[in-house]
């Protein structure tokens, strides 16, 4: 599942995590700036992205932990904008739970890095005026996580040194969005943007994450992604080292997980039709159909087929079976399962639960 587990103390890293609040779990801690070192930019582009919603729509993003909910300012490159809309649109239908979905439309502010040439130098992080305005949307939108899709980008300076586009230390800023308990996660990619961080960082103390593109296993439509990180403090149950993995299926569906018995390679015929019934059992639960017995006619199959999907979706927590009534129910569904005298849930109470 996980390669191993194994915990150290980052000689960059900020110690007494504990102390701080996590905005995205162990990945972005309020008051800390993260590094993530990418081998290439655009293989990890679904991963920003879900760092983004995660810590607005307080979704959990496995195994760093749970978003914390909050405004967050995410700077990207107006460039690919279009690019960015869709990610979203993937990510709201992966999402089953309104309250989380509505909550991160409210939280994720977008911070744009214009196209223009002028405006790019006049917006560049390592300027006076560039970083005016950056601390002027944290302040206007009351952030509590600021994300850079890509630093590489936000940090560009005219050949010739002009009044408007006076230079600025880059790591005074971070001490200052810190200072106020902001959580600074910073994306770069490639050779140039390793290279530049430990100059614009200078002696600032940072935890540091990396990630590179499995080479070794190729499977068609996926993506793996090796994750390594250095901890932050030798508490914490995250491992330091795991796989994670996105895919997009025919029909344009995003998936993804750290977990690899969740990562489905080609399927057997049998499998096939497993699945196949397994789904269609959850879909009579939420159309409510909920006996073992009711079930035997739409999915045409005999009851000793019926009970054994049934006791394998049980047994992985996908469907609720009540002990006295047999009724069955779907975890996290907005109605309690049948016979019972619970109260129904609102949406907040799928606030955190994982996808």
């Amino acid at each position: 599942m996980l390669i191993r587990d194994r915990f150290s103390n980052s000689p960059d890293g900020i110690v007494a995590a504990r102390q701080h609040r996590e905005m995205i779990g162990v990945l972005a801690l309020a008051g800390q700036v993260t590094i993530v070192d990418q081998e290439k930019k655009h293989e990890a582009a679904m991963f920003r992205f879900l760092c983004a919603y995660a810590g607005a729509g307080r979704k959990k993003l496995l195994p760093f932990g749970l978003g914390a909910g909050v405004r967050t300012l995410y700077c990207c490159d107006r460039f690919y904008e279009a690019d960015l809309h869709d990610r979203m649109e993937r990510v709201k239908v992966r999402d089953p739970y309104p309250s989380s979905r509505d909550r991160a439309r409210e939280n994720l502010v977008r911070y744009w890095l214009e196209l223009e040439q002028k405006s790019r130098y006049e917006q560049s992080l390592v300027t006076q005026s560039g970083q005016r305005q950056l601390l002027e949307q944290a302040r206007r939108h009351d952030s509590r996580l600021l994300i850079f899709d890509a630093l590489d980008d936000w940090t560009l300076m005219e050949s010739k040194e002009t009044a408007e586009n006076l230079p600025a230390t880059f790591s005074e800023l971070l001490e200052k969005l810190t200072s106020r308990g902001i959580s600074v996660l910073i994306f770069t990619s490639g050779t140039k943007g390793r290279k530049i961080i430990p100059a614009l960082l200078g002696p600032l103390p940072y935890n540091k994450v990396f990630i590179r593109k499995d080479k070794g296993r190729r499977v068609p439509g996926s993506l793996r992604l090796l994750v390594s990180r250095e901890a932050s403090h030798d508490a914490s149950p995250v491992p330091c080292e795991f796989v994670w993995w996105s895919k997009i299926d025919v029909d344009g569906n995003f998936d993804f997980s750290c977990k690899e018995e969740h990562f489905v390679e080609q399927k057997s015929a049998v499998q096939e039709a497993r699945d196949e019934r397994h789904d269609k059992i959850k879909a009579l639960i939420g159309n409510g159909v909920t006996s073992q017995k009711e079930m035997v006619g739409p999915l045409d199959c005999d009851a000793s087929t019926v009970n054994r999907a049934v006791k394998e979706l049980v047994e992985r927590g996908e469907v609720l079976k009540d002990r006295k009534t047999k009724k069955l129910s779907l975890p996290g569904s907005d109605t309690p399962p049948a016979g019972s005298t619970d109260s129904a849930p609102t949406n907040d109470d799928a606030s955190g639960k994982e996808w």
